[in-house]
């Protein structure tokens, strides 16, 4: 019979009570009153790593909640402005990141695919459909494809590009191949430091899906960098998507070997390698090799083997680091804007008249047309139209072409003709 607190700190020896003298177990939840154990009676760093054993705090131990804003303490604080992300690797540490890695991380201009300038539709190669992706068969004597912008889209997505073989070519000549391309200047590129010991890794993320008759197909996927003297890098992947929307990610180790260009000129180039000849395939790899020119992976299926054969893509992310993102969503506008850089069509809602004005001359007439950001380079200029004292027809010529303007030039025989420019398209694509 002990009177009260005649057991207490003052008439207990400093570590007369120590784990050497517990029985396992003897201390729980169950002999512990309500509170007794919290922040009051706990000395303080007593609790530290050398006291807990590996594992022991983990989900099991810990009640809903019990780590949250409130229990949280991140031992060196962010600068204004940074918030806690996910290192890269596979380590699952946090690290501060600033704003700006999660901003303009997308390297890839309307990867979403919802600018489509020219029109929705186009059996003919090239630029044809959705703004900064160029469709092109080489050499082949029987395919035909039909490019199209699609309302087909995985969640979040309301586009896609959609490829769809109109005409079958069964058997690939050796230098035949189908590539869907998206260039990149190598201006916006020096932040991968390549050429140097720390150069950047990059990783490509996208969404893709077929139609049911070539579910499982293997296609290519290869990326080359650009450097000056014609010394390009390439690296090789392959895909197989299906008929079910899924995504995909491939990452890129950094290429130390050859400098990206620093000009408007292509820096880098990601292919699409629906189908490649014989004479056109390499093995596929994880290192920068030299460019031979070679684009697909070997045994890579033939996309041209069917007319029931179809190829949808979008949510195009390609982003420095070894770890993929959620795709960056930009506004139309902003997305129309960077787009416009490197192709523009003049009066697309066809609602805006641009009047030509005379100059000393008095059948001399001239419309100068301000681009609404500044091109790439000087734009090729073509499908001028306009209405000549209410004829339509084909201004003179066009002069003083820049980045920034075009003057377009038409005589007349009046000096009370009207005349106007309808339409124009200027290129400046890479």
């Amino acid at each position: 019979h002990l009177a009260a607190d005649a057991v207490d700190g003052d008439n207990i020896a400093d570590d007369s009570i120590n784990s050497e003298h517990y029985v396992d177990a003897s201390i729980d939840h169950a002999h512990l009153a309500n509170d007794c154990v919290d922040g009051d009676n706990i000395q303080d760093d007593v609790i530290n790593s050398e006291h807990i054993a590996a594992g022991a705090v983990d989900l099991e131990h810990m009640s809903s909640q019990s780590v949250d804003e409130d229990n949280l303490h991140i031992s060196n604080a962010g600068s204004n402005g940074q918030f806690l992300s996910k290192q890269s690797g596979n380590t699952g540490g946090l690290t501060w990141a600033p704003p700006k890695d999660l901003l303009h991380r997308n390297l890839v201009i309307n990867g979403a695919m919802q600018v489509s300038q020219r029109g929705t539709s186009s059996s003919t190669d090239g630029y044809q459909t959705v703004d900064r992706w160029n469709w092109a068969k080489s050499n082949t004597d029987q395919a035909a494809t039909l490019v199209e912008q699609t309302t087909n889209t995985p969640d979040g997505f309301k586009n896609s590009l959609k490829v769809d073989c109109t005409t079958a070519e069964t058997t690939l000549d050796a230098d035949e191949t189908g590539i869907l391309r998206y260039r990149i200047e190598g201006q916006d590129l020096q932040h991968l430091k390549t050429g140097t010991a720390s150069a950047e890794p990059m990783t490509l993320s996208f969404w893709a899906k077929t139609n049911a008759a070539n579910s499982g197909d293997t296609y290519s996927v290869c990326i080359i960098e650009g450097d000056i003297s014609g010394n390009d890098r390439c690296q090789y992947r392959t895909f197989a998507p299906t008929s079910t929307w899924t995504r995909y990610t491939m990452s890129f180790v950094g290429q130390t070997n050859n400098v990206i260009r620093n000009d408007s000129d292509y820096g880098m180039s990601i292919h699409y390698v629906l189908a490649a000849g014989s004479s056109q395939v390499t093995s596929a790899n994880t290192t920068w090799s030299s460019n031979t020119g070679l684009k697909g992976v070997t045994s890579q299926s033939n996309f041209f083997d069917s007319t029931s054969n179809e190829f949808f893509i979008t949510g195009v992310q390609l982003e420095v680091g070894d770890t993929a993102t959620d795709f960056e969503h930009r506004r139309y506008g902003d997305e129309l804007a960077r787009c416009q850089r490197y192709y523009f069509t003049l009066n697309n809602d066809t609602s805006t008249t641009y009047w030509f004005k005379p100059l000393s001359s008095g059948t001399y007439r001239r419309c100068q047309i301000n681009f609404p950001t500044t091109m790439r380079a000087t734009p090729t200029i073509s499908n001028a139209t306009g209405v000549n004292n209410g004829s339509g027809g084909t201004p003179t010529g066009a002069q003083n072409i820049d980045i920034d303007h075009a003057d377009f030039h038409w005589n007349v025989t009046d000096t009370l003709h009207l005349v106007k420019l309808s339409t124009a398209d200027f290129s400046a694509e890479i």
